[in-house]
């Protein structure tokens, strides 16, 4: 299983329990254009690692990350392009969605070691758009993308090793900028663009023990 399959498989387990069906059917709709490279950044950079790394357990991280971006970006693309004033049932439906998806991200994060990222993530995310709708600035915070693909990475690193190494999150940030698009990249040709530095990120990453977690 390749591992943009392996995330799908991963996310849509995590959403299949999601009632009423209607509502289970209005949430998985808004998912079918999305990339899946965050979710499969994780998973490759885990096995990148670890070739023997258990590749559901990483296609579970990946899917949190996944989940986590698709509720951020449904939210600022309702904030962008949906009207804030006299909403009609779309606005409240979509953020109602958005709102699972980030929580339902969360709860695949939970027991990791980059749950605080996934929080600071939110509240970057908080800020941006504050700013945007006060001040029109774009620049203030890096770009969702660019935190979301920091933190796929991370959390594949942190599946492996017990720490994550501040080096080795500079190599995460330098991964996510040079992959940053809007859209995102497909996952083949997003993982492709950066091979070279997952073979830098192996290279930089002192392993200091395998995580517990991960075989849970």
């Amino acid at each position: 299983m390749d591992d943009a399959r392996a995330v799908r498989s991963a996310r849509d387990e995590v959403l299949a329990d999601l009632e009423p069906p209607a509502f289970h059917d209005r949430v998985t709709g808004v998912l079918g254009g999305a990339s899946l490279l965050p979710g499969a950044l994780t998973v490759r950079t885990a096995r990148r690692l670890d070739v023997t790394v258990d590749t559901e357990t990483a296609a579970a991280r990946g899917a949190g990350v996944q989940l986590c971006y698709e509720g951020l970006e449904l939210t600022r693309s309702v904030l962008r392009d949906e009207p804030w004033t006299e909403p009609g049932e779309d606005y409240h439906q979509d953020l109602l969605v958005a709102e699972v998806l980030v929580s339902q991200g969360f709860s695949q994060l939970a027991h990791t070691g980059v749950v605080t990222d996934a929080v600071a993530i939110v509240q970057r995310f908080g800020r941006t758009q504050t700013n945007l709708e006060q001040l029109g600035d774009r620049h203030t915070e890096e770009p969702l993308e660019v935190d979301v693909l920091e933190l796929a990475v991370n959390a594949g690193v942190d599946l492996v090793v017990d720490v994550v190494p501040e080096s080795v999150r500079a190599r995460s940030h330098d991964i996510a900028r040079r992959l940053l698009d809007d859209p995102l990249p497909d996952p083949g040709p997003g993982l492709a663009a950066v091979a070279d530095q997952l073979d830098r990120l192996v290279t930089e990453t002192t392993v200091v023990g395998t995580n517990r977690s991960a075989g849970d």
